[in-house]
């Protein structure tokens, strides 16, 4: 291929005589793209996904002005990223264009020039190369630029891309674990970042003041910070470099800076990382496989092929329904406000939602439970045990409070209960004890109606029951009559809804 490169070198001096370069180096391509398979099958496919992209963006963000959530959906970081990659891809192509266009002009500038030394005689030679030249140069210099800058804005630009990819691997489990394993980790390493800034910045500082006169790596602050963070991540300096002067002075500062940051504060990290890591890939399991994931995915793509391109024989072979994007199954349950979501009620937030979704949401959630008990037993299981315990209990209190048991404290502070003479063998004995249980019986049930009615929903039954009537059919030797369940009219709200 033929190249045109240019060279740009920088001469800088410091107070004590020293000479430093800057080298820099810029080459472009004469050639045309149209003989690169690759570019040419490839760039169109880049372009044509920009511009779906250019289409899909504004139409989510003109969906979500409608809804009133503009604001909260620009605020994303996901979606703030989408929009940066989408700026981002459209300058590439508006500077890559002209850059094209600089590089021909520049291609055909050579080539004049070329077909002037050819022609023209040796008595010109000279002027040819004083005003030809230079006009060759100023034209290579602004293509060069150009194409600079293009350089960097496309490896920005790949950059921009592995986060979306990161953002775009999250529906699988194992595929996100990086980024699982940061985000769990975020709060440490934000701490940790605060004291390693300070610490490093002093070395940087002290190694440009105690070495900078005598070694060039150290003569400026960037230097002195690049050559500290390159000990740090490779382990190797030069000893002798380092001791030349002021041996005692130097081997405090190399020996306290490798033991403080290159071994202290790196492994620090790295134990931050490995226990975020554990946990992350305790709660993944071994059912989150990428096949399962291409299946779940497939099934979710002829699901809303045959809902909403088919229409209604197409939606009865989709299971029983369509499939409901996650994007807004979590603002629902967001907007319910419950601590625990059952099937029932994703059922009655959606009626079209498709049962195979329903049970596919529900046994991830359940593997993932399991999987966090068996692997991460050491934090997990006593939270898991606790809160089975407290939920038997509270079933147990609203059952004795339904059969007409009357719970009591005991001193260790777990509840026992009593027959109370409802449904009990025991009645009370005079007037004023039987006035003295029932306000103890009404102050336990202002206490425990939370319990009562936790205990009900769980049940999957609420009893209702007048407790005038059944003390009245007590004393007239009739007996208790049972409680019932009052029936809710077909359009009533579900109970769950706060």
């Amino acid at each position: 291929k033929e190249m045109l490169s240019q060279v740009k070198i920088v001469f800088g001096f410091n107070r004590g005589g020293d000479i430093f370069t800057k080298v820099t180096i810029i080459t472009i391509v004469l050639d045309s793209l149209m003989g690169d398979t690759a570019s040419m099958v490839l760039a169109p496919i880049w372009i044509l996904c920009l511009m779906l992209f250019s289409f899909v963006l504004p139409a989510r963000a003109l969906s979500r002005w409608r809804e009133r959530r503009l604001i909260s959906h620009l605020l994303r970081v996901s979606n703030l990223l989408q929009w940066a990659i989408l700026v981002c891809g459209w300058i590439i192509l508006l500077m890559f264009t002209v850059e094209r266009f600089q590089i021909s002009d520049v291609k055909n500038a050579v080539d004049q020039y070329r077909d002037l030394r050819l022609e023209a005689a040796e008595e010109r030679l000279e002027q040819i190369e004083t005003d030809v030249v230079l006009d060759l140069a100023k034209r290579a210099s602004r293509a060069c630029t150009i194409s600079m800058w293009v350089q960097i804005w496309i490896a920005d630009y790949h950059i921009l891309m592995i986060f979306r990819f990161f953002l775009a691997i999250r529906g699988q489990p194992r595929l996100a674990t990086v980024l699982n394993t940061i985000r769990k980790a975020s709060v440490d390493l934000l701490h940790l970042l605060l004291v390693t800034i300070i610490i490093f910045f002093a070395y940087a500082i002290s190694g440009h003041i105690l070495f900078g006169k005598r070694m060039e790596e150290f003569s400026t602050f960037n230097g002195a910070f690049a050559d500290c963070f390159e000990i740090v991540m490779e382990r190797e300096y030069d000893w002798d470099k380092f001791t030349e002067q002021d041996l005692w002075t130097s081997t405090l500062w190399v020996w306290s800076f490798l033991l403080l940051v290159a071994l202290v504060l790196v492994n620090i990290f790295l134990a931050i990382m490995f226990d975020s890591y554990g946990d992350v890939r305790a709660s993944v399991g071994n059912g989150a496989s990428l096949w399962l994931t291409t299946q779940h995915l497939l099934r979710q793509v002829s699901n809303h092929l045959a809902v909403n391109w088919f229409g209604e024989v197409g939606a009865r072979d989709a299971q029983e329904g369509r499939w409901i994007p996650n994007w807004e199954l979590i603002h629902a349950f967001k907007r319910i406000h419950c601590e625990a979501i059952t099937p029932t009620m994703v059922k009655d937030l959606f009626p079209d939602i498709s049962s195979k979704q329903v049970s596919y949401i529900f046994d991830l959630a359940r593997a993932r439970l399991e999987n966090m008990v068996v692997r991460n037993t050491k934090k997990t299981l006593p939270e898991v045990v606790a809160s089975i315990l407290l939920g038997v209990e509270k079933m147990q209190v609203g059952l004795d409070l339904m059969e007409g048991v009357e719970p009591t404290a005991t001193g260790d502070g777990v509840g026992s209960s009593r027959p109370t003479g409802v449904l009990g063998s025991q009645a009370p004995a005079t007037p004023e004890a039987a006035t003295s249980r029932a306000g103890v019986r009404s102050a336990w049930s202002l206490r425990t109606a939370a319990a009562t009615a936790d205990a009900a929903a769980a049940s999957g039954s609420v009893a209702s029951r007048d407790e005038a009537e059944p003390r009245g059919r007590e004393e007239a030797g009739a007996g208790p009559r049972p409680a019932t369940a009052p029936a809710a009219p077909p359009d009533a709200a579900p109970r769950w809804v706060k």
